[in-house]
């Protein structure tokens, strides 16, 4: 989940390149979070960034030809009880996702 527009806390980079190599570009983060902000952040094996073992940082890709765009996003400074509730609304006749994955499961 990425949140655009008005949220000073998070930001997103992008990374353009003739090859598929997300993992020098993860490198690039966290020298800079380790060099010039003191922060030990790690390269998780779905090529996440995390603080303490908590996601900071998601990305997506897109290879169009000889071009590739790895774009990802960075959690700054939030509102982790807003991100929260905006993650996990509680709406009333609203299915969880996760249930029908679930059931998915177990039918198959």
């Amino acid at each position: 989940t990425d949140f655009y527009g008005q949220d000073l806390g998070n930001t997103n980079l992008t990374f353009f390149g003739t090859q598929h190599k997300p993992l020098p570009n993860l490198e690039i983060i966290v020298r800079m979070l380790s060099q010039h902000f003191g922060v030990s952040a790690t390269i998780t094996p779905r090529k996440d960034l995390a603080v303490n073992q908590r996601k900071i940082s998601g990305s997506a890709y897109r290879i169009t030809g000889p071009r590739t765009y790895h774009h990802c996003t960075l959690l700054i400074d939030a509102d982790l009880q807003l991100l929260w509730k905006v993650l996990h609304p509680d709406l009333p006749g609203v299915i969880d996702v996760r249930a029908l994955l679930a059931m998915t499961c177990v039918t198959e």
